[in-house]
């Protein structure tokens, strides 16, 4: 089933057209294969290809047949789920959510979008791309601590 689009209102005047489809059915058989196999070891700071799948609105997809991109491994909560920050290539970067990145399997010029970050199950780690310099990993740590402390949140009672 491909799910389409073709319509978003913005407001009650106005409307914009934005196809797009999004392959859902082969994502879903895909995921139903991802839950029989057994996790892969990883750690903190590695950089492994995931099988992001097919999102909602403006979350990170993955892509290809495998539904995948890099990601971080940004805190391992036990040996079968973590927080991961997915990986992308963007020529409009935006400085609070975008840490650029350099490391041996990642194409130049990527960036980690800690803004997507997600808790994922390790069964969708598919494979070691590399591990991120702990210079690297610390400047996305403190990236993450800023977006995620200066939040325009107002506080009510």
């Amino acid at each position: 089933m491909l799910s389409v689009c073709n319509q978003i209102v913005i407001s009650n005047r106005y409307s914009l057209l934005m196809p797009y489809e999004k392959d859902l059915n082969s994502w879903n058989e895909f995921s139903k294969k991802l839950e029989t196999v057994e996790p892969p070891y990883f750690r903190e700071q590695e950089i492994w290809w995931i099988a992001f799948g097919t999102n909602i609105g403006v979350e990170i997809d993955g892509k290809h047949e495998l539904f995948e991109r890099p990601g971080i491994i940004f805190k391992k909560l036990n040996r079968e789920y973590a927080l991961v920050i997915p990986i992308t290539r963007t020529e409009n970067k935006i400085p609070k959510i975008h840490v650029p990145i350099s490391c041996a399997g990642i194409k130049k010029g990527s960036v980690a979008t800690i803004s997507q970050i997600r808790s994922m199950s390790s069964k969708r780690l598919l494979r070691k791309a590399g591990v991120l310099p702990l210079n690297q990993f610390a400047k996305l740590l403190d990236k993450f601590m800023v977006m995620v402390s200066t939040a325009d949140m107002q506080v009510t009672d």
